[in-house]
């Protein structure tokens, strides 16, 4: 519902606010131990809800980009949408790996011997 009245875009912007409560939460539980419990639980909240909303948005904005570059284009939506899913995947993919690699370095570099 949230995506259908507001559209994708401004969907994705509210579901980054969420996230941004997300992280927010956790920074307060560590700024205040007393209250670890409910900002952990309302941290926990605002992550779903922005999931929910980030994850439902990008599809429809993935879906609308795909339509408006097919018609620029003249290519039909099938093979727009195709190549696009596999530049989002590459990217995504190829990130994930470079982080990890990255993230292993540090800990080798910062605790060796305990890999």
């Amino acid at each position: 519902p949230v995506t259908g009245k507001f559209g994708p875009k401004n969907s994705l912007a509210i579901g980054q606010l969420f996230y941004a409560l997300y992280l927010g939460g956790f920074a307060v539980a560590l700024i205040a131990p007393s209250a670890k419990t409910v900002s952990w639980m309302a941290a926990s909240v605002f992550g779903g809800t922005a999931g929910g909303l980030f994850w439902t948005a990008q599809g429809g904005y993935f879906a609308a980009a795909a339509s408006q570059l097919s018609t620029s284009t003249g290519r039909p939506r099938e093979e727009t949408t195709a190549s696009l899913a596999g530049t989002f995947s590459v990217v995504f993919l190829l990130f994930e790996v470079l982080s990890k690699l990255a993230f292993s370095g540090l800990q080798t570099m910062l605790a060796p011997g305990t890999i």
